[in-house]
């Protein structure tokens, strides 16, 4: 008897993250000063060889490579493009810096860090042979019979990416075997040729020059398809092959959303506060650091959004704005042009807010978080304008005791870069999208032992009104999931007991994990560790179900980690996603949607 032949059943890849750099490592190993661009389309599923040390620093190992997204489950992956800014290689007093801590980067190889420091440098340039990277494994399959993930342990891996041009692709890709669906993201406007002078000591004769206002409008069309670019100015046919030999000379997959700041000046809006340390001591972020948008800026912003002179919907293809590295007075602003924009009944495509790798700072207001980043950048010149060992001694404990006493009280970080509630309500508001960063600097990691060592210093024990009820431990062990619920629970105290349709922030909470972001991650160290991290959730949520029951009230822990972990990439992406271009796709996404409702 012949035996029944299976039934197809639908492919449902397991995991989606938000902001992960995949392809940058491998961008920038096989650079090198002259800019060559590889035409093997599996160089992006190769190995590069992770840097020294790396078995003792988590910064450096390969955390989201292609090989590991495929082993991890991946079905859903917003990549985002990254021009290594230059504030990295140029230090305080404009100096070339950071070379040999840069090297123990996995890709970053000598030249490469030289060519960076550079005046042939240019931001824009590096975005489309990044691109190109990148479409030249597009849709192409791979098997790997023994890919080492360790030392010791080596996997089989195959499967292949196909890069989304719009919702209806992310479905297609979703119905294939061993098929991950890249939604291309870019991290800073700088990206598309401005802020090439990232603090005021940088000599311009080192330098790009950025483009004009009128140029950037032209390059931000070139993004949604408006343009060849030899239909730039300052570039000719022959670079249409020369940095874009895969697409015809095109940008052809419309970016989903642009994190409009980064680390340094972008001279569009300021930027938020993000290095520590080694970092913030030998490198400088006060140019353009916690300012508002300039005239540019709002016009580049605008144009991304498609919002016409007359603030309503222009129709055209629109690519979404992630305020991840926006400071406070940034979002301000960015908030006030969204909610104008829609509570216009004409503009029928609302915006949502999306901030795409993000942390929890447990505060009221934005001012609030303003206001501590003023301080902060007070004490700190004071401290920087001494070389008194006295003076500078009482200074720096002076500091400290400000930052434990903000950071110390309730464990999480009062940075600029993280969201306080008010930040919570617009995003909640707008049906927006949450991605949890897997920095443990972000998700306040180091809290608990300054709050025992700050107190135990004084001689007193911790306030009980001090401690956070949240417990840094699951089922009684300690655990790094335990940082993520801390940030969950953070934030649903506030909209649980403040916002209407509260449970509806189940959908807005994701994965924006930053792996190859150079971020310290907790254990969850790479993207083999997203079934690991969903197994841990779900008990942690267990437990925050048993302390909260009513937030669970119509949907099960299980059900909250499945959206977490996948669920609400997938339909955030479905419903905003939309390329005008591809006729009919918005039809088809809400049926889909609807169907499955």
């Amino acid at each position: 008897m012949a035996k029944k032949p299976k039934s197809k059943s639908k492919v449902q890849p397991r995991y989606a993250d938000l902001h992960i750099h995949s392809g940058s490592r491998h961008y920038n190993f096989f650079s090198d000063g002259i800019q060559r661009i590889p035409k093997d389309p599996n160089v992006i599923w190769g190995k590069v060889k992770n840097a020294p040390f790396s078995r003792f620093v988590q910064r450096t190992k390969m955390q989201s490579d292609f090989p590991k997204l495929a082993a991890g489950g991946m079905g859903i992956a917003c990549i985002s493009l990254y021009p290594f800014e230059k504030g990295f290689v140029m230090g305080k007093g404009g100096k070339s810096v950071f070379q040999p801590l840069l090297r123990l980067m996995p890709g970053y190889t000598k030249e490469r860090v030289t060519f960076m420091q550079g005046k042939s440098y240019d931001y824009f340039l590096e975005l489309l042979k990044e691109y190109s990277l990148h479409t030249a494994g597009d849709g192409h399959w791979h098997s790997n019979p023994s890919y080492s993930i360790s030392e010791i342990k080596s996997i089989k891996v195959e499967g292949r990416y196909r890069i989304a041009n719009g919702s209806e692709d992310v479905l297609d890709a979703e119905q294939e075997t061993k098929c991950i669906s890249v939604v291309l993201t870019i991290e800073g406007m700088h990206a598309l040729g401005v802020g090439h002078k990232t603090n005021e000591k940088i000599n311009v004769t080192q330098i790009q020059a950025d483009v004009k206002e009128e140029e950037l409008i032209q390059r931000i069309d070139f993004l949604k398809g408006k343009y060849r670019l030899s239909e730039l100015p300052g570039f000719s046919e022959a670079d249409e092959q020369k940095y874009l030999p895969h697409t015809d000379g095109k940008w052809n997959h419309l970016p989903f959303f642009i994190t409009f700041a980064h680390h340094f000046s972008n001279a569009l809006c300021g930027h938020a506060r993000s290095l520590i340390s080694i970092s913030e001591r030998a490198l400088d972020q006060n140019l353009s650091l916690n300012q508002g948008f300039n005239s540019t800026g709002m016009r580049a912003v605008k144009h991304l959004l498609s919002i016409g002179e007359d603030g309503l919907d222009t129709g055209e293809n629109r690519i979404l704005v992630d305020i991840k590295h926006m400071c406070p007075h940034s979002r301000k602003e960015f908030y006030d042009l969204v909610q104008t924009y829609n509570k216009q009944e004409a503009n029928t495509r609302k915006i949502p807010l999306i901030i795409s790798h993000a942390g929890y700072a447990n505060v009221e207001t934005m001012s609030e978080l303003i206001e501590y980043e003023d301080t902060y950048q007070k004490l700190k010149a004071d401290l920087d304008s001494t070389s008194n060992p006295l003076v500078r001694r009482k200074l720096k404990a002076k500091l400290q005791t400000f930052v434990h006493e903000k950071d110390v009280r309730y464990g999480f970080n009062w940075w600029g870069i993280n969201l306080s509630n008010e930040d919570l309500k617009v995003i909640h508001e707008t049906d927006g999208l949450i991605g949890m960063c897997f920095d443990r600097r972000i998700l306040g990691f180091h809290q608990g032992k300054h709050q025992a060592e700050h107190y135990a210093k004084k001689g007193e024990e911790v306030p009980g009104d001090l401690t956070y009820e949240a417990p840094l431990k699951i089922n009684g062990n300690k655990s790094s999931i335990a940082l993520y619920i801390r940030q969950i629970e953070g934030m649903c105290n506030y909209v649980f007991e403040h916002l209407d349709d509260p449970r509806s922030f189940w959908n807005r909470i994701s994965i924006g994990s930053d792996f190859d972001g150079m971020i310290l991650p907790t254990k969850f160290d790479s993207a083999l560790h997203y079934e690991l991290f969903e197994e841990q959730l779900i008990r942690g949520l267990k437990e925050l179900c048993a302390r909260k029951p009513n937030w669970f009230y119509d949907t099960t822990v299980k059900e909250v980690a499945r959206k977490i972990c996948y669920d609400n990439i997938r339909d955030f992406t479905l419903r905003y996603f939309n390329n005008i271009s591809t006729g009919e796709q918005e039809k088809a996404v809400e049926g889909e949607l609807l169907a499955e409702a």
